[in-house]
């Protein structure tokens, strides 16, 4: 219903809406003059990007866009209750542990309103559920792991924003999507109002 390029903005938008939440519900966290900057230039870009629909239906309709949207809330939803609940003792495999139970629990039946649970199964279908599971669930979050044992956590948070920019990118490269120059510009403004939003100036130590 939307396009990997168009998604991977909306969706990697979840710093603007984790930013909001914590300023509400988490003491120490609240907004200042830079990050109000920055919810500022990254919802231009967001509303850009909304705004650029063309009328070929190539690029889907503002209903996917509006789902992925929706999702970003509920990822930084999901953050956030971690941040506010006694889930924030437990450790970081336990927490993904329990966003995967949880899913399953609630998904697989919810999956009955829109048809049969198996759709046409495929052998491409097996091979992209497999590189789910192994490379991203379980081999990203291992690396991720291991990474922060090396690098400051503040610091390896910031290549996050890379991942929109790259999948802009991909979708061009490896799906022949186009990319507008509204989608770059709207990326741009997104990237530089996360950033605004997550930078801290490192204090210098006294001499």
């Amino acid at each position: 219903m939307t396009t990997v390029a168009r998604n991977s903005i909306f969706w990697y938008s979840m710093p603007l809406w984790m930013a909001i939440g914590a300023h509400f519900l988490i003491a120490g966290e609240r907004l200042n003059g830079q990050r109000i900057l920055g919810l500022i230039i990254s919802i231009a870009g967001l509303v850009w990007a909304f705004s650029d629909r063309g009328f070929d239906g190539e690029s889907g309709n503002w209903v996917g866009d509006l789902m992925s949207i929706l999702g970003s809330i509920c990822w930084a939803g999901i953050g956030l209750s971690v941040r506010v609940s006694k889930l924030r003792e437990t450790s970081i495999e336990m927490q993904l542990l329990y966003n995967l139970a949880v899913s399953a629990i609630i998904l697989l039946p919810f999956s009955l309103l829109f048809g049969d649970w198996i759709r046409d199964l495929q052998t491409v279908h097996i091979y992209m559920l497999t590189f789910q599971i192994l490379v991203v669930v379980a081999g990203g979050f291992l690396v991720w792991f291991w990474v922060l044992t090396i690098y400051p956590a503040s610091d390896m948070a910031s290549f996050g924003f890379l991942t929109p920019a790259f999948g802009v990118i991909f979708s061009w490269l490896f799906l022949d999507e186009a990319i507008s120059l509204t989608i770059i510009g709207a990326l741009v403004l997104i990237s530089i109002g996360i950033v605004l939003i997550n930078y801290k100036p490192k204090h210098t130590k006294p001499v």
